[in-house]
């Protein structure tokens, strides 16, 4: 079995405890930094399934960290998920169009986060599964498509 492993970058060293023993407690290994300085070597070296970020922290926010990350080859298909007390509009579409694939408010359920990564996963896994036969059923369609067509 594959052991899944998350990334968590939030300056409240607090929320980093509370996070890492929620995921580990599901058997998801955490690593975690509350320097978002260092992050993206930490990401790179990692290779986490999902990097958990906080949007606004000191020195760097998440929306420079995730454009950071995005762009480095090492790390640009880590799927990031934005912790964040913000309720701003402009920060939910500002993210959405970084390419964060969930936006979660403070304060959260920890519950919740670990629910949310393990619900991106199990989809990630069901189009792993499902890829073979899509790829099958192009090569079938470019070769009988239009003979099979009413």
């Amino acid at each position: 079995m594959v052991k899944n492993k998350v990334f968590i970058i939030d300056d409240s060293k607090l929320e980093l405890m509370a996070f890492a023993a929620a995921f580990e407690s599901y058997g998801i290994e955490a690593v975690t930094t509350s320097d978002p300085m260092a992050a993206l070597e930490i990401a790179a070296k990692e290779q986490p399934d999902y990097i958990i970020l906080d949007l606004y922290m000191p020195e760097k926010n998440g929306f420079e960290l995730c454009r950071d990350l995005k762009l480095d080859q090492r790390t640009t298909d880590i799927p990031i998920l934005f912790v964040t007390a913000s309720d701003s509009l402009d920060d939910a579409i500002e993210s959405i169009h970084m390419g964060v694939i969930d936006y979660i408010h403070k304060p959260v359920s920890i519950c919740n986060l670990v629910d949310q990564v393990i619900k991106h996963n199990l989809v990630k896994n069901i189009k792993k599964a499902y890829q073979p036969m899509l790829e099958e059923m192009n090569r079938f369609n470019e070769k009988y498509g239009e003979k099979w067509e009413v």
